[in-house]
């Protein structure tokens, strides 16, 4: 609801694609798709963090 503000703190560019991401309740172990598993490529060739240091 602040994207202007949090662009501005973080310093990021209105052409950078900002996604959030909360991960709420439990791990069902025993549901079925939770056996799939992805390839993907590794965040750190694509993922900054700023204000972390």
């Amino acid at each position: 609801m602040q994207t202007s503000v949090v662009r501005e703190y973080a310093k990021i560019l209105d052409d950078q694609t900002m996604i959030p991401c909360i991960v709420k309740g439990w791990p069902d172990f025993e549901f079925a798709v939770n056996d799939v598993k992805s390839v993907r490529e590794d965040s750190q060739s694509f993922v900054t963090s700023t204000g972390f240091e």
